[in-house]
């Protein structure tokens, strides 16, 4: 069975994060204003994310010319990008949440983007970890609530553990 028929046949609908946020923005008369969105995260492919990478790269050589881009600036710039295409809309998962890369940005204050991709990743730990099934994941899940640390790696394994732990940080917040 190829990939194309697992993609057809033995597909499920993907799994979403709800996510709630600060956003900011300006009234007709320049007043700062404050809402508090909610948005869905849905994962991303390897494709859609180094396709946002790329978009993030050409919008920086705009800005930069052929000047050294700074490390930070790159990391702010594509984790702006991957969040357009990561955020979708609440009610309609299929439609994304901004307009544009420039809609977002001109909403979120740098803090809270980064809040926001911490929620991405955390999900996609938790949705994609290494090594660990998701019935191990589970288990795992149970075993923390209950025990240290250590006994989770003397149970599972540090491999598993350590793999695992932004899921496991992820499900034991909540």
């Amino acid at each position: 069975m190829t990939l194309a028929d697992f993609l057809k046949q033995g597909a499920r609908q993907a799994a979403t994060r709800s996510v709630a946020f600060k956003g900011v923005g300006q009234d007709s008369q320049a007043r700062a204003l404050v809402a508090d969105p909610r948005a869905e995260l849905v994962p991303l492919s390897e494709h859609q994310r180094q396709e946002a990478l790329r978009e993030a790269e050409r919008a920086l050589r705009e800005t930069y010319g052929k000047d050294p881009i700074p490390d930070a600036r790159r990391d702010d710039e594509g984790m702006y990008h991957v969040l357009a295409r990561a955020l979708r809309d609440p009610d309609d998962p299929r439609r994304p949440f901004a307009d544009s890369v420039r809609e977002l940005k001109g909403a979120l204050v740098l803090a809270e983007a980064a809040r926001l991709w911490s929620a991405y990743v955390a999900f996609l730990d938790e949705e994609f970890p290494d090594i660990v099934d998701a019935e191990t994941f589970e288990k795992l899940v149970d075993a923390a609530k209950k025990v240290s640390l250590s006994d989770l790696i003397s149970s599972f394994g540090y491999d598993a553990v350590s793999r695992s732990i932004g899921g496991l940080l992820s499900r034991l917040r909540t």
